[in-house]
């Protein structure tokens, strides 16, 4: 038998060197996802010891589901307390306050619906304490259940590689480490852990394969574990080519909030390639811990439309859309508030949008000013003094909306259109008016460009003339 020495050097070295190849030398600040069981007792007692070593600074995050009865939950929350408070690492907790779970659990099933909450706590929280990685504690047997799990799903190569060490800021520093030297761990240095009553039960996938479906293949196939695992470094391979290829044919390039690339390019390639191309994005743009399941992506197998403009995927908070000759990603704002606004504008007031930007809840506030031209910068937004002989309003748009230009007018609906303005910030871009006509589009608001009507158009060329200048703001 290995000395106690022996066993939690084993450990310390498995969980350095899965570290040292994504450790960053400015931001080493972990967040790991305590649930004070024994997988992440373990990593939070290997973390403080290496914390010096690796210069690592260690945050505790215990997040409620909220699933369980309240008196096994506080014990298992005064577990975690005191394992933090002995090594002195900060120590959170959180609880599903939004109701992500009840709004996604009969849609997606209750244990999706829990991730999607537990990765929503910790990705706000690792951004509120600036630690650029999230630590989560599957180990090697979780690897193996969640090969199993996604082969009888139908996943294909990218599933099939199994658990990665590192995925965007997500590092899984014992997924080579067995269960059973997890407990050895637990038990060599007399460390108190949480054991959850949930893993008994037979409610959830995965508690059905680890108690029902393992045990039976491991009749069969004494040695699964090793196949397995041959499986997932073929799969490995194979989706490495697979992604090599994929990049030869198409390239998704930031545009505002969406991913753009072009529709001919994606409507030639095989079905497995279009799947690949929107996993791609999807990865970019994901960060709550969500999949996306194959069933969503069916629509995609469809014969090429000639549509100019259609949506051809929309769910899972994404929508993949035609516009003309190029393909949309974009994910959806679901805190957007579609109420109209309408303000008289009086220089030096505040309003605030009665819209929400986005999933940070940032407010938007609007004002105006009286400047000298000279004081305006070249994108800024500013109306003469002089031509201002009405009162002035900034509102969003409205049905038949039209603005003038030099060469004649044009609707709103259309301008929106030409300045690929995202179908989700068409209701929100201010428009300025007076009673009779629109002056303006404030398009920079949502970094956009603005567009004037030549109703305003200065012709003055004094840099001192007094203008009406336009600013916002986010808090």
């Amino acid at each position: 038998m290995k000395s106690t020495e022996s066993k939690t050097s084993q450990i310390l070295k498995s969980v350095e060197k899965a570290l040292f190849p994504v450790l960053d030398k400015e931001n080493n600040n972990i967040l790991l996802a305590f649930s004070a069981g024994a997988d992440s007792t373990v990593l939070l007692d290997v973390l403080f010891r290496l914390k010096d070593k690796l210069k690592i600074t260690t945050t505790a995050a215990y997040f409620n589901h909220c699933l369980r009865k309240k008196d096994e939950i506080e014990k298992e929350i005064n577990i975690a307390k005191n394992n933090c408070y002995i090594r002195n690492i900060l120590f959170f907790t959180g609880e599903d306050n939004e109701g992500i779970i009840d709004k996604f659990s009969r849609r997606d099933g209750i244990e999706a619906a829990a991730r999607r909450a537990r990765y929503c706590f910790l990705n706000d929280l690792a951004q509120k304490n600036n630690c650029k990685y999230i630590a989560v504690a599957h180990n090697l047997e979780d690897n193996c259940e969640t090969i199993i799990m996604r082969f009888f799903q139908g996943s294909g190569p990218e599933g099939l590689k199994g658990i990665g060490e590192k995925y965007g800021n997500i590092i899984r520093p014992l997924i080579n480490v067995k269960k059973s030297d997890i407990f050895e761990y637990l038990e060599e240095n007399k460390i108190e852990f949480s054991h959850d009553s949930t893993n008994a039960e037979n409610d959830y996938l995965r508690n059905k394969i680890r108690k029902d479906l393992i045990p039976a293949i491991k009749k069969v196939f004494p040695g699964y574990e090793k196949a397995l695992f041959s499986l997932a470094g073929k799969m490995t391979n194979a989706d490495s080519i697979i992604d090599e290829k994929l990049s030869e044919k198409i390239e998704w390039e930031k545009k505002g909030s969406a991913l753009v690339t072009e529709y001919d390019k994606f409507a030639s390639l095989p079905e497995y390639l279009k799947i690949k191309a929107i996993y791609s994005a999807f990865n970019i743009t994901e960060d709550s811990g969500e999949r996306l399941p194959y069933k969503f992506l069916k629509p995609l197998f469809s014969k090429k439309s000639g549509k100019k403009s259609h949506i051809i995927l929309k769910g899972h908070n994404y929508t993949l859309e035609r516009e003309g000759k190029s393909l949309f990603w974009k994910r959806d704002i679901e805190n957007i508030k579609k109420n109209s606004y309408y303000f008289k504008i009086e220089p030096e007031k505040e309003y605030e949008l009665p819209v929400i930007s986005d999933g940070n809840n940032k407010k938007i506030y609007i004002y105006s000013e009286v400047v000298k031209k000279a004081e305006c910068a070249k994108n800024d937004l500013w109306i003469p003094v002089e031509k201002l002989t009405f009162d002035i309003y900034i509102r969003n748009r409205n049905e038949g909306d039209f603005i003038v230009f030099g060469y004649g007018k044009k609707s709103i609906k259309k301008l929106f259109l030409e300045m690929e303005i995202e179908r989700y910030f068409r209701d929100l871009i201010p428009i300025i008016c007076n009673n009779e006509e629109i002056l303006a589009v404030w398009g920079s608001v949502f970094n956009y460009s603005n567009r004037v009507s030549k109703l305003i158009l200065d012709t003055d060329n004094n840099n001192n003339i007094d203008v009406l200048l336009f600013k916002s703001k986010f808090s």
